[in-house]
């Protein structure tokens, strides 16, 4: 994943350009997924399974550290892929 910095969620090219979503180890057992505050129009989605259409948005959890809306999520054996969606 790349960093950010600050032109996430700034219009190139007439449209705004898609925040980067990063994903990085926490505490043992935990995985922090953050991206920018300045993306507020989009919201955390989930799926633990690609081939189906229908993802899940994340509401509950997520904390502002910073500049950056933050989830920490556990770890587990289980597969999950996360994006951001605006609507």
């Amino acid at each position: 994943m790349r960093p950010c910095g600050t032109d996430c969620g700034e219009r190139q090219g007439g449209q705004a350009a898609a925040p980067v979503l990063n994903i990085a180890p926490g505490k043992p057992g935990a995985v922090l997924i953050s991206w920018p505050t300045n993306a507020a129009t989009f919201g955390l989605q989930t799926i633990t399974n690609l081939s189906l259409a229908s993802w899940s948005n994340i509401a509950t959890g997520i904390v502002t550290v910073g500049t950056n809306y933050v989830l920490t999520n556990a770890a587990t054996d289980k597969a999950a892929f996360f994006r951001l969606k605006s609507p």
